[in-house]
């Protein structure tokens, strides 16, 4: 998408800024922590109407080109949003295009080291797409190579075949030894 100038950012920003609704969304997470509570003392939760509109607006955020820095704190953000689905559109706005323009080739060395810890954690992620776009993000970090190349081995035997073939590609991209050690071709 080409750039669609700060005022375009700051709409589509403003618009997922609404869209989350942080006590609606903790009250889910607890609902759902609380398995003897739930259904007889709480009620259940309202459900969750802003997931689509989140998505949307994820996907278009990381689609721009010129304008991504502007999205980033709110991107950021999403990162940790309760639905997976937007999580994965998060990561992808931080590795849209998987070339040298992607954003994490862009931002300043600060900024990219405090997203290291949620492309990390969500290797565990039960959801496929969320592993498979942190282990694409994962390969953005070639200076953390110590820290991610045995994350990046262990995710050679993730279940999924897609996202094993993405860690291999990873792997060579930020230590070439290293996978080739690991028997990646």
């Amino acid at each position: 998408m080409a750039g669609i100038g700060p005022e375009g950012v700051d709409v589509l920003v403003r618009g997922l800024q609404k869209s989350n609704h942080p006590l609606d969304r903790l009250y889910r997470k607890v609902y759902r922590r609380m398995p003897a509570l739930s259904g007889h003392v709480l009620p259940a939760p309202r459900e969750d109407f802003t997931r689509p509109t989140r998505m949307t607006l994820c996907a278009l955020l990381a689609q721009l080109s010129p304008d991504d820095m502007a999205a980033t704190p709110m991107m950021t953000a999403e990162l940790r949003d309760e639905d997976p689905a937007v999580r994965t559109l998060a990561i992808t706005f931080f590795t849209y295009g998987e070339n040298q323009d992607a954003l994490l080739n862009k931002l300043d060395k600060e900024k990219k080291q405090s997203l290291l810890p949620f492309f990390i954690a969500d290797m565990r992620d039960p959801t496929v797409s969320v592993r498979n776009n942190a282990t694409v993000a994962l390969g953005y970090y070639p200076e953390e190579a110590t820290a991610i190349v045995s994350i990046l081995v262990q995710a050679l035997k993730d279940p999924d075949a897609h996202v094993a073939k993405v860690a291999a590609n990873s792997l060579k991209k930020i230590d070439p030894v290293a996978a080739a050690q690991a028997g990646v071709k």
